[in-house]
């Protein structure tokens, strides 16, 4: 059973660098780990916090452990103390009578005392080590784990564990070290496995302008792009000047990508719709939060489906994805290249705050970056100034009727085999199940036209889920049918075809956005699974800026 752990505090107070130790422990004793930070808007002030969920890929809205470091942060997460919830706080900067609801137990540590200095997070670490089972006689043995992460003293961390003279749960147990497979994996925020994802593709060239919650794709970009051959970045002094670049990096026969957030792809419309219709093949990783412009920036949110999908001046063809993971992520951005240049097509790939922000352990074949060489003369083979549109790079009229007249229909007739999806509790066909060999993500596919899966069997209610909801449901659903979606654009109209054929009653699908509400219905994708399915479709729209929570999405199923 997953566990829950939330570090908060102020901004300085070293949130972050907890937050990034603390999972080296339980991903020591093989057990599976997810993490991520949040943080208000104001800089360099404000209640900070993150979260380290053990054995799970979703946090819990009621958390297991809460440690708090300071009032400000405790009263930004107190509705977040359960009946079961264990706090640990400082006690020289933590009043407790503020609480409106008393935790399961209580533990004040004066952590300035205890460490001797202003170190006072990694104290709070070392007491909750121990709170969370680890004995004092593997006290040597966290040392050693700790100094590899710290390169450095570790004393503080020992102090705090030191602090604490019992314990309140057996989940840190040496004694239970689960064995490892050391299979090339990683522990890597969903932003950086997007950037692995890319250079598994065969990407060299990177266009960005920073914008929060995407910033790390283009800091690690800016670190890695240095060891390929031939690679390149440049970060825009915009939006628009970002996306112009990529554009013509690809015109020019490069593999370029960019990577933003809502309000960046607004301004990036304009010449997405003239890459469509000049036929120039791009990728686009938006990290969706809550908007519009700047209002909930550090907020997560799944709102920009519409935008994805029919943002521009008419029609064009586009393929939307959508990963829930840091290690799908990795795998979709790199699929993502395939469709890109194999129909000469622009992708956008829509994660969200909570899937690119989160860290999980990454599976990447280290085969794709072996002795990887990249050049610009014969990364783009057969797309060039003049193959697609006019030689002074901009579209011919030929090629501008080419795209309206053909293309698009062409496209529809592929429409149902761009559907994929992974199903929980559902009876596939495993021929047809793009998921069926996931420990070889995608190799089924022959020149990137995979087929939709054949459904053989499914409940009388099934619930239809994509990008940051995926994980929560199907932690919640148990032997209930779930179908997450990997592609929501085109949309999966041979997945929910099948499923009438069958006669599934009801569908639901979870969102976290409110969506266009359309005769007091809402949802952004549940609106056009009303289009194609006969029965009820229910949706559970959330749209406060953060994440959905298995515990209080039981309350709704």
């Amino acid at each position: 059973m997953s566990k829950t752990i939330l570090f908060v505090g102020s901004a300085s107070q070293g949130i972050k660098t907890i937050t990034d130790t603390f999972p080296s422990i339980p991903l020591s004793l093989g057990m599976h780990v997810s993490s991520s930070q949040f943080y208000e808007s104001s800089p360099r002030k404000g209640a900070m916090g993150g979260d380290v969920v053990i054995d799970g890929d979703c946090q819990n809205y009621y958390a297991d452990f809460l440690v708090a470091l300071s009032q400000e942060g405790l009263l930004y997460t107190q509705s977040r103390i359960g009946g079961n919830t264990v706090l640990v706080y400082d006690s020289k900067e933590v009043n407790l009578d503020v609480l409106p609801k008393k935790p399961k137990k209580a533990v004040g540590l004066d952590l300035k005392h205890i460490s001797k200095s202003n170190f006072t997070n990694t104290a709070a670490m070392g007491a909750t080590l121990k709170l969370l089972g680890v004995n004092s006689a593997d006290k040597s043995r966290l040392e050693m784990l700790l100094e590899k992460k710290y390169k450095g003293d570790v004393s503080e961390v020992i102090k705090g564990f030191d602090a604490v003279d019992f314990e309140v749960s057996d989940v840190l147990d040496f004694k239970n070290k689960r064995e490892i497979v050391f299979r090339d994996l990683y522990y890597l925020m969903g932003n950086e496995a997007a950037v692995y994802g890319v250079l598994a593709a065969g990407a060299n060239f990177f266009a960005g302008y920073p914008i929060t919650p995407s910033s790390e794709a283009m800091h690690s970009w800016s670190e890695i792009y240095q060891l390929v051959d031939q690679a390149g970045f440049v970060q825009g002094s915009s939006e628009e000047h970002a996306v112009g670049v990529m554009l013509g990096a690809n015109v020019a026969g490069g593999k370029a990508w960019t990577a933003t957030s809502g309000p960046g792809l607004d301004r990036m419309l304009e010449q997405i719709n003239w890459a469509a219709a000049s036929k120039t093949p791009f990728v686009i990783y938006n990290v969706q939060r809550g908007g519009p412009s700047t209002g909930l920036a550090t907020l997560t949110q799944a709102s920009d489906l519409f935008s994805a999908v029919y943002g521009g001046h008419g029609d064009h063809p586009i393929i939307v994805l959508t990963p829930s993971t840091a290690q799908e992520t990795y795998e979709i951005m790199n699929l993502a290249f395939k469709l890109a240049w194999s129909y000469s097509i622009g992708v956008i790939v829509n994660s969200s705050k909570e899937v690119a922000q989160r860290k999980n352990v990454v599976q990447i074949d280290a085969r794709n970056f072996y002795e990887k060489k990249f050049d610009l003369a014969k990364t783009c083979r057969g797309h060039r100034t003049g193959s697609a549109c006019g030689e002074n790079g901009l579209p011919s009229n030929k090629a501008a009727v080419y795209w309206l007249n053909d293309r698009f229909r062409r496209f529809e007739e592929d429409y149902d085999s761009l559907s994929m999806a992974e199903f929980t509790n559902i009876s596939v066909d495993d021929k047809w199940s793009p998921y069926s060999r996931r420990d070889l993500p995608y190799s089924m596919f022959k020149n990137v036209k995979f087929e939709p899966a054949v459904i053989k069997s499914a409940p009388e209610e099934v619930y239809i889920c994509y990008g940051e909801t995926a994980p929560v449901v199907k932690k919640v659903l148990g032997k209930k049918g779930l179908v997450a979606l990997r592609s929501v654009y085109p949309y999966p109209v041979s997945i929910i075809k099948q499923l009438n054929n069958l006669n599934v009653k009801k569908v639901y699908v979870p969102e976290n956005n409110r969506g266009v509400r359309v005769h007091e219905e809402r949802g952004q994708l549940a609106n056009k699974v009303r289009q194609y399915f006969k029965g009820d479709v229910v949706a559970f729209n959330k749209w406060d800026g953060f994440p959905m929570y298995p515990d209080s999405l039981e309350d709704c199923l």
